[in-house]
């Protein structure tokens, strides 16, 4: 079964041990290796809207990140006044299921900003789904929102610091001849599609510590459709 849902429901919170309010709904049509993705919810403007990614590759990165990819699309808080101190707290949760109440989580993101001098806060991001955990921290400037200081949550654990990162297929991955069907060298798969083939796998690796049979990994391809 593919491990990305076809319904998510999005919550976000701005305040510490209080439960989050329903932020949107994520939706994934998802076809082989890759999905059409849309995201109905109250952006960086505050006004609900409809975003879409199409040809996104699935697995590659969690769905927070992918929540986050999609709200980067849209550019309009400019004009927000900055709230004294700019935000300080926010985070994002991953609901599978119709509704909350019949749903379970599945991820939790978590940015959280403690002041160091008058212009600049240390930024400590936590990251927790059902394969792994992930801790960061960085300096930072002040954020206008929550989705704001999010997405630089999302930059330091998954896009190098930088803005989303362009990705590439699971179906892209070379298979390099070799024995039998070949194999897959480990270091040519996403990070965070490798942690899935190990538990796929159930712990078994290919002809080496650093690869993959090319049959077992077509199976993982397989069965994500």
């Amino acid at each position: 079964m593919n491990p990305y849902p076809e319904r998510c429901i999005v919550t976000l919170s701005d305040t510490p041990n209080e439960p989050g309010r329903v932020a949107g709904v994520l939706g994934l049509d998802i076809e082989g290796t890759t999905a059409e993705c849309t995201l109905v919810a109250r952006g960086h403007s505050g006004q609900p809207r409809a975003m879409l990614l199409q040809g996104y590759p699935v697995c590659v990165e969690p769905l927070s990140a992918l929540v986050l990819r999609l709200l980067a699309l849209e550019r309009q808080d400019a004009h927000r006044a900055m709230p004294a101190g700019g935000v300080r707290y926010a985070s994002l949760s991953i609901y599978r299921g119709p509704t909350i109440e019949e749903s379970r989580l599945i991820e939790h993101l978590v940015a959280h900003c403690l002041p160091v001098t008058s212009e600049l806060s240390s930024l400590q991001v936590e990251f927790a789904d059902e394969l792994e955990e992930r801790t960061t921290s960085v300096l930072t400037h002040p954020f206008r929102s929550p989705w704001r200081l999010l997405e630089r949550g999302a930059s330091c654990l998954w896009w190098a610091g930088g803005p989303p990162t362009a990705l590439r297929s699971l179906s892209d991955v070379p298979v390099l001849a070799g024995e039998g069907s070949g194999h897959v060298r480990e270091v040519d798969i996403p990070a965070y599609a490798r942690g899935r083939l190990v538990r796929h796998l159930g712990g078994f690796r290919g002809p080496s510590h650093d690869a993959f049979f090319a049959e077992d990994w077509q199976d993982f391809l397989r069965s994500l459709q």
